[in-house]
């Protein structure tokens, strides 16, 4: 439906195929990572997993080290990097509950963490910390069974992110310690975010409509408008947001089935925490993030085979 409403968008409002692309490959490279993610689950043992696991997260760390600001290595961007490193540090934790013997396990998630804290990001850094708590709590309890608490969790940190930008994206002049948190670019590009949605609620003005009411077009770095949930507002209208909203319950209940629930704590966490990034950044955007996302969640729904293998009783 997502894509099938994107395409009548695009048709609608005679939207470029540069500006159209974005919506239609970020659901294909998440599916990708799905199939992909059951592969490696299924087909690599833990040790190789986490050795390249651990290679990657030390070739983000010396990327972020040898290369100048501000287009620091490996995507280009410290935030979609920091973001990267997340659902890497996700994936390695969730390779760590499958074998906690193995040292290369260990030093991924480590690598991962590291590669995070070194881009500097304030809300990567938070967010990863969130992350690592909940990999904390799923190592420690491997006989957990309730899932609601993960639940429950997502969807409010989802929720209270969606209100805080769209509360933030209407007004213009806010309290000084709202003024030094959100980067004054940034609120300005929601802000017109805000006004483009609010001329064309249904369903927006199409894919690449927000170029042309954002007066920072022309610099790459201001062309979007740093939030997905803006960015789908303005150009697809509350019809986008809603397919939105369904894509990730969906991902969300896919998380929920995981077993065994501390794995699911995990995959749960990674997705909310994409989610919530790039509702307040341009995270999206950079393919890696999905494709690894997606690894995340193909991976956790993989695993329980193995789960249920090694609780077979002989």
């Amino acid at each position: 439906m997502w894509t099938a409403y994107v395409l009548w968008s695009a048709r609608r409002f005679d939207s470029p195929a540069a500006s159209v692309a974005p919506y239609l490959y970020v659901p294909l490279l998440l599916l990708l990572g799905v199939w992909v993610g059951g592969l490696l689950s299924r087909s690599v043992t833990p040790k190789l997993l986490g050795l390249c696991l651990a290679i990657v997260g030390v070739w983000m760390i010396l990327g972020v080290a040898l290369t100048p600001l501000p287009g620091k290595a490996p995507i280009g961007y410290t935030n979609a990097n920091a973001a990267l490193g997340i659902q890497l540090l996700a994936l390695s934790t969730l390779n760590l509950l499958r074998d906690r013997r193995q040292w290369w396990s260990w030093m991924a998630v480590g690598a991962s963490l590291v590669a995070v804290l070194a881009n500097a990001s304030r809300a990567g850094t938070a967010l990863a910390v969130a992350l690592a708590f909940v990999g904390g709590l799923a190592l420690l309890l491997p006989r957990a069974r309730r899932r609601w608490p993960a639940a429950l969790t997502a969807l409010l940190m989802i929720a209270a992110m969606a209100v805080g930008v769209s509360v933030i994206a209407r007004r213009v002049h806010w309290a000084d310690a709202i003024d030094e948190a959100v980067n004054p670019v940034r609120r300005a590009l929601w802000n017109t975010a805000w006004e483009a949605f609010r001329g064309a609620e249904a369903i927006g003005s199409g894919p690449g409509s927000f170029a042309a009411v954002n007066p920072r077009a022309g610099d790459p770095d201001t062309m979007s408008a740093h939030s997905a949930l803006l960015q789908t507002a303005a150009e697809l209208g509350l019809t986008g947001l809603c397919l939105l909203a369904v894509a990730t319950l969906l991902a969300l209940v896919a998380a929920g089935r995981i077993r065994p629930a501390n794995a699911s704590w995990i995959v749960a966490t990674a997705i909310t925490l994409l989610v919530v990034h790039a509702g307040i950044d341009h995270i999206l955007e950079w393919w890696p993030v999905s494709l690894v996302c997606g690894l995340v969640l193909g991976h956790g729904l993989a695993a329980e085979a193995h789960t249920e293998a090694e609780n077979e009783t002989v």
